[in-house]
């Protein structure tokens, strides 16, 4: 790692490991500041603070380890930064996080998995604003519960919805009645894929159904 800080032209950097003194590494040693793409894959947790330094012109983030911590080093200061990965466990996902991701003014590609959100998980609204994910086009969650809610005009270049969350447990965890989830808000969103965590759940796939297709753009749907 210290003989890969050192190439100072370095734009990919992609590191496979078991976990073993990966996170020692990777928090003494600097990346190559010309580093565009960096792709991590472990077995192991870490926190996402474990890096340290990113890369400013940092493109593209993926890494496949549950991560115990939201990045503190998520800000506008990642100006080419289109893609990120992140795997969370156990993290309470807060207004600010959003706020950290909406204000990436680069971002197209967003893939969150939360598998084991903490009892105190509230819903998070998606306003409408001409500043917040101002380049996002593809939204990618996969969590047990649907903690986001959209409103009108929310995200307003997403055009590919992947969804994966189980819609009764979202129910209970939200004390709500309803699958109302402010998809019908997206207006530029052109496919919504959903797939079931657990379960299929006949009622909320014909209420989803029903606002894509009332929905302007005639979305395509997929059950998976």
């Amino acid at each position: 790692m210290t003989g890969i800080g050192k190439l100072r032209e370095l734009k990919v950097l992609k590191l496979f490991s078991s976990g073993k003194n990966l996170r020692a590494v990777l928090a003494t040693q600097t990346c190559p500041s010309s580093l565009q793409v960096l792709v991590i894959r472990t077995q192991k947790i870490y926190s996402l603070d474990f890096m340290a330094q990113v890369p400013p012109g940092l493109q593209t983030f993926m890494c496949n380890s549950y991560f115990e911590a939201f990045p503190r080093w998520i800000d506008p200061s990642l100006s080419c930064l289109t893609v990120l990965s992140i795997m969370l466990v156990g993290v309470h996902v807060r207004p600010e996080h959003l706020d950290k991701l909406a204000e990436l003014p680069s971002l197209r590609f967003l893939r969150i998995c939360a598998p084991l959100p903490p009892p105190e998980q509230e819903k998070l609204v998606i306003h409408s604003s001409p500043f917040a994910f101002p380049c996002l086009t593809d939204l990618r969650i996969s969590c047990s519960l649907m903690f986001l809610k959209f409103r009108p005009g929310a995200m307003r270049k997403l055009q590919i919805l992947c969804l994966r969350f189980d819609p009764t447990r979202t129910n209970e965890h939200f004390q709500t009645n309803n699958f109302d989830y402010g998809f019908g808000n997206l207006p530029s969103v052109q496919h919504v894929v959903i797939k079931s965590w657990g379960y299929e759940h006949p009622e909320a796939q014909d209420a989803i159904r029903k606002t894509i297709n009332d929905h302007p753009n005639h979305p395509s749907l997929d059950f998976s």
